[in-house]
This record gives C-alpha cells, sequence and structure tokens, in this order.
C-alpha cells in the first residue's frame, strides 16, 4: 500500500502532521533513518543565526524530526545544525540548503520569500535552475514515490517542469 498516494500538493499544517505521524510505521519499506527532532530552542537558534523564520511546515518538520537519510539514492534531509555551520549551505539572504545526494553532488534549496510562510524548493537541474515546488510536503511525496532517479522522483520531476509539464 502506498501511505502518500493521496496526499495533495498543498497540504494544511495538521494533515502534513497526519502524514508525518503515518512514515515511522513505513520506514522498513523506504529505507529512511529518521534523526530526532530538533528542540524548540534549536529551532530558534537557527532562525537567529541565519536572520529568518522558518515557513510553520518546515519547523513542524523540524521539530518532528531533524532530517533524515535515505539509503535510497544517498539521499538525506539536511539538518538545522549542518545548514548552519557549513557556510555552504547557506546563500544569504533568505536560501538554504535542505537537501543533498551522494555526498552534496546535488543539492536542493529553500528560498523564503517575502510574504509569511512562502517558499519555493529549487534544483540545479541540467545547468538549469527548476522551481520544483511551493510545497515541503510534495517535495518529500515526490522522494518517497521515486527517489532521485526513478521516474516518479526527483530528476523525473525537473525534467516534466523543464519540459513545460
Amino acid at each position: 500500500m502506498d501511505i502518500f498516494a493521496r496526499v495533495p500538493t498543498r497540504l494544511p499544517i495538521m494533515v502534513l502532521a497526519d502524514w508525518l505521524a503515518a512514515l515511522p510505521a513505513n520506514l522498513a519499506q523506504t529505507g529512511i533513518t529518521l534523526y530526532p527532532g530538533a528542540p524548540p530552542r534549536s529551532i530558534r537558534r537557527f532562525e537567529g543565526q541565519l536572520h529568518l523564520r522558518l515557513p510553520e511546515d518546515f519547523r513542524l518538520f523540524y521539530s518532528w524530526c531533524d532530517g533524515f537519510e535515505s539509503t535510497t539514492d544517498w539521499f538525506r534531509m539536511v539538518p538545522l545544525d549542518e545548514i548552519m555551520t557549513h557556510p555552504g549551505n547557506y546563500q544569504p539572504p533568505r536560501r538554504f540548503t535542505i537537501a543533498e545526494c551522494l555526498l552534496y553532488c546535488d543539492t536542493w534549496e529553500v528560498e523564503l520569500l517575502n510574504a509569511p510562510s512562502a517558499y519555493r524548493i529549487l534544483n540545479t537541474y541540467r545547468g538549469q535552475q527548476v522551481v520544483l515546488t511551493t510545497s515541503l510536503a510534495s517535495f518529500l511525496q515526490h522522494f518517497l514515490r521515486g527517489g532521485v532517479y526513478a521516474a516518479n522522483g526527483l530528476y523525473a520531476w525537473a525534467e516534466r517542469l523543464l519540459a513545460g509539464g
């Protein structure tokens, strides 16, 4: 059973919370190891050091798990401390790396926009910057369905968007 089959692209915070709660029961099929959640003080320190406020769905995600690693394509959602301690992970004023694969051979970034909780998730694919989504849930759903390389994965998604679809 695909627990992510009916996840809409834009999720209210409570639906995202329910979806995240379903993930631990299905970790064996995903190859994911969750990192412990970031305590509120770590999230505040991150926001203070980078002079920004995380969107609510990112705050929920990082409080639930401070990133994760997956055996699928050596993909990781980057922990907050790693974003802060590696200068290459942050591009002022409001852009930072949230995911990487193959030990930073490729990265996905979030760019915070001027409206509260507004952002976009980007990747450079085939030399072009592609805006993948404005939803963390949609990003995670694509990874969980197809990893990085499979037909429903992150690269195929970028390819479709570049082709106009």
